[in-house]
């Protein structure tokens, strides 16, 4: 129906309204019929541009949304650009009647720039899309709904970009908009609530307050969990979304049974929503099978998280080679997992070869964006040490845990809350390396550092930070005792 050229506009139009929520079932249909409602609006709009301008506008900015459901990124942007265009023209003719739409526009700008990996563009986009929304609903509160959407959206380009308390700030305003519009029509924002719940977790996650960050992506699983039993075609998504967060949440807490629980709930979702859209899902389930192979291994179940990270490392490169800008990190991160797993199974060349690539792939991340990735290469060079010792480099491993225990005291700096556990476990290992050298003495400066880090954070929490403690002190002993 949507493709017949006898089908009526005013029918295609009917039809648009029948699927106003993304649809993994009927996504193909809706790319269809907005592509065929763009077609004929383009024709009409060259006749009597005044009336049907914006109506093409529109469809675009649908047809760009549609797109970017099943995956069809570059294709969803080069629409959106054309709807942004059109829709800035016209508000600058009529800004009362036309600024929300641009608004609108740009605000999926930003995401579909996010999508294809050109993060600052996407931040840009996203930064005037709720410049004008503030405007709107300073002056008409029905606009908080809208300006709810592009402040989690601006808080997700920010976190990207490591720019994590702004971030912050900004979903923390959108979870309070959408928690007040919840509460009075929850059929209505309840999604979009859990939505902004679970970036506020992410937010909080970055910024190293994983408990509170745990008991807002629960709220999320049970908004999410409740909506998906109603209707699993519209959100089994997003309750994929909550259920992978949850799961690295109770990762990072210690809960690793619940962990592992929620890491292969969230695979499991995820492979049947690639399995029929793999377009728009298969990063979603690349990045979940990281998670579960990361708390198998914490599970000591090192043969299944070697084959679930090899599918990963799989899934990613394939996503690379299509889109470097969007997925080299998350190849990085999945070789990671795999160098880990690889040591533990006493294959420490693999391994090394696997921290190398992503140790190569982090440092040319850094580079370009420190505040976003300088972070992950001071982790993968505390890994390419460790598999650099496993095959007796110790040399080689002593200059690259040097270089991470040097990135890391600069995070610390910054960031004490986020960084000052991984920048006690650089020292820690730097005197290792040191001890095995002969370099008793920095060995011992290294270590008594690494020492006075640690007993402060086992202070505040102690079930996370005691076994630390207790390894640290183990190194100290070791040192003591060398010549």
């Amino acid at each position: 129906m949507a493709e017949h050229p006898d089908t009526p506009l005013d029918a295609l139009l009917a039809l648009r309204g029948l699927l106003p929520r993304p649809s993994q079932r009927l996504a193909a249909t809706a790319v269809r019929l907005a592509g065929e409602l763009v077609r004929r609006q383009r024709g009409l709009a060259e006749l009597d541009p005044d009336v049907q301008l914006p109506e093409l506008a529109f469809s675009l900015n649908l047809l760009s949304n549609r797109l970017g459901e099943v995956g069809r990124w570059e294709e969803g942007l080069t629409a959106v650009r054309e709807a942004v265009a059109i829709r800035r023209e016209l508000a600058a003719a009529d800004p009362g009647t036309h600024l929300p739409d641009l608004a609108v526009s740009l605000n999926n700008l930003s995401v579909r720039l996010g999508e294809v990996g050109r993060w600052e563009e996407g931040l840009t986009a996203a930064q005037e899309a709720v410049a004008i929304r503030q405007e709107l609903a300073a002056a008409d509160p029905g606009h908080r709904a809208d300006l709810a959407v592009s402040l989690n959206n601006l808080s997700n380009r920010l976190g990207r970009l490591g720019r994590r308390r702004e971030g912050l700030a900004a979903v923390q305003e959108a979870v309070a908009i959408r928690r007040e519009l919840a509460a009075t029509d929850p059929d209505q924002y309840r999604s979009a609530l859990a939505t902004s719940l679970i970036n506020l977790s992410n937010r909080l996650g970055e910024l190293g307050r994983q408990r509170e960050g745990l008991a807002v992506v629960q709220e999320a699983v049970g908004i999410c969990r409740a909506l998906a039993g109603t209707n699993p075609d519209a959100y089994l998504p997003d309750l994929a979304i909550a259920v992978n967060n949850l799961s690295v949440d109770l990762s990072e807490l210690g809960l690793q049974e619940q962990a592992l629980a929620a890491a292969q709930e969230a695979v499991a979702i995820r492979r049947l929503l690639a399995e029929a859209n793999p377009g728009a899902h298969l990063p979603d389930l690349a990045t979940s099978l990281g998670n579960l192979s990361v708390d198998l291994g914490r599970a000591e179940r090192w043969e299944e998280s070697l084959t679930v990270a090899q599918e990963a490392v799989a899934a990613c490169r394939t996503l690379a080679a299509a889109n470097p800008d969007a997925h080299l990190a998350d190849l990085a991160q999945v070789l990671n997992n795999l160098s880990g797993t690889l040591g533990e199974l006493g294959r420490r060349e693999e391994g090394l070869a696997a921290i190398r690539e992503a140790s190569e792939y982090y440092r040319a991340l850094a580079g370009a964006n420190p505040g976003a990735h300088l972070a992950d290469l001071a982790m993968s060079l505390c890994n390419l040490a460790n598999r650099l010792g496993e095959v007796g480099r110790r040399k080689e491993g002593l200059a690259a845990i040097r270089e991470a225990a040097d990135h890391y005291r600069v995070l610390a700096e910054a960031e004490p809350d986020v960084h000052l556990a991984d920048f006690a476990l650089s020292l820690n290992n730097l005197a290792v390396d040191l001890g095995g050298l002969g370099h008793r003495q920095e060995a011992l400066t290294a270590i008594q550092e690494a020492l006075a880090i640690r007993r402060a954070l086992a202070r505040a929490e102690p079930d996370l930070h005691r076994r630390a403690v207790e390894q640290s002190l183990e190194v100290a002993r070791w040192l003591d005792g060398l010549p």
